[in-house]
């Protein structure tokens, strides 16, 4: 009898690769989980169906895992989600007293940049922020590792940027160098730590059957020194404009960013308090004070009187939508992107490759003409993946 897997936020990059990744593994009856179907284009087109789990639910959840011998949580959302959500699924974890719970970390949680004791896994967490991706998932390893101690088996795999088809970080550094806004740090000569998403999609399996069952955190990262220049090499055949990506030194990017970052941060800081001002929970206390509330009052006149953008602005410090511009200015450079060069740590899978026992299926030259042989294919026009981008873009 095969062993059943729930995949949760399998209509995700990684979740729905993993989907693929198992689907046809004997040893598996997996199930995709998502909480909406919206983001599965690149299943739905398949006609393979998801089934709709609410993990803020505890009740659904509780009912849900029950059915399962492994559950991989490849969820995410934000903080009410990431912290909330994963207590239900662990609580239901528990009394459902699963073979294994597969939760996937993220690097983030030792910073940007990291410190270099993060070539392991002991390193001390040190995530950048406060309220930030990095801290939300260094408490979800918290959490993870809690409930391992409580008779939840569990393992944390922790990724750092992924490639591979389909992978949203390399579509976005194409576009980035095709656009004119990334540098390349001292050449590329600083070490890039990321991993294949099929690579990663074999740690999670390796992660399932094994005897790793206390919530101990194992990098999932590619093997291979690989450098920004490599990268950036791997990209060539397909960037469109073949002229050689400009460089800066470290010290002259890391005194402009330095800048950049100072300049920003009022603005941070002020976004922040603002969000915080209008958040649902403050607006209904200062309503109780009559004077606040024709404070509020006055604000919606001010916000009608400055029409629509201001509007909008409003609206997406309350949490709302906002459009991103789809362009940027000639000078416009990408320096969070450019900055990401500057962690220069290579996260080492040595000990998740000899605990977990498993072997890494591509290398990082496999790696980028699977990627790239991808990119071709959906982006020319008579494509069905082509066709399917047009149609959600209409619709």
């Amino acid at each position: 009898m095969s062993n059943k897997v729930a995949i949760l936020g399998a209509s995700g990059f990684v979740g729905s690769t993993l989907f693929e990744y198992l689907r046809n593994d004997p040893e598996f009856d997996v199930t995709p989980f998502s909480h909406s179907t919206g983001g599965a284009a690149c299943l739905a087109h398949q006609g393979l169906i998801f089934e709709q789990l609410d993990i803020m639910d505890p009740k659904a959840v509780e009912r849900t895992l029950k059915r399962f011998d492994y559950v991989v949580n490849c969820s995410r959302g934000g903080p009410d989600v990431m912290l909330g959500g994963l207590n239900n699924l662990l609580s239901a974890a528990k009394n459902a007293s699963l073979k294994k719970f597969v939760h996937l970390s993220s690097v983030a949680i030792y910073g940007d940049p990291p410190p270099a004791q993060s070539v392991n896994e002991d390193a001390p967490t040190v995530p950048a922020g406060e309220d930030g991706y990095g801290p939300l998932k260094a408490l979800q390893d918290e959490r993870v590792s809690a409930a391992a101690k409580r008779g939840v088996k569990s393992v944390v795999l922790c990724p750092p940027n992924i490639t591979g088809p389909y992978s949203p970080y390399l579509m976005g550094l194409i576009s980035s160098i095709e656009g004119g806004r990334f540098k390349l740090v001292d050449d590329g000569s600083h070490v890039v730590s990321i991993v294949d998403v099929t690579n990663l999609c074999a740690a999670i399996r390796a992660a399932m059957v094994s005897d790793v069952v206390d919530g101990r955190r194992l990098f999932a990262c590619d093997a291979e020194h690989t450098t920004w220049a490599d990268l950036c090499n791997g990209l060539r055949p397909i960037l469109r404009g073949k002229g050689d990506i400009p460089s800066i030194s470290e010290a002259d990017f890391s005194d402009a960013y330095a800048r950049e970052q100072a300049a920003a941060a009022p603005a941070v800081v002020a976004r922040s308090a603002l969000r915080h001002l209008v958040s649902d929970e403050v607006r209904e206390m200062l309503r109780l004070n009559p004077r606040w509330a024709r404070v509020e009052g006055a604000a919606k006149d001010m916000v009608r009187f400055f029409g629509d953008k201001a509007e909008g602005y409003m609206r997406g410090v309350t949490g709302g939508t906002i459009k991103v511009p789809t362009t940027y200015p000639a000078d416009r450079q990408d320096s969070k992107l450019i900055a990401q060069q500057l962690r220069k740590v290579r996260h080492d899978p040595a000990r998740g490759l000899a605990e977990l026992n498993y072997t890494l299926p591509y290398t990082f030259d496999e790696s980028m003409t699977a990627f790239c042989n991808w990119y071709t294919t959906v982006f020319e026009g008579n494509s069905p993946e082509w066709q399917l981008l047009v149609e959600s873009a209409r619709s």
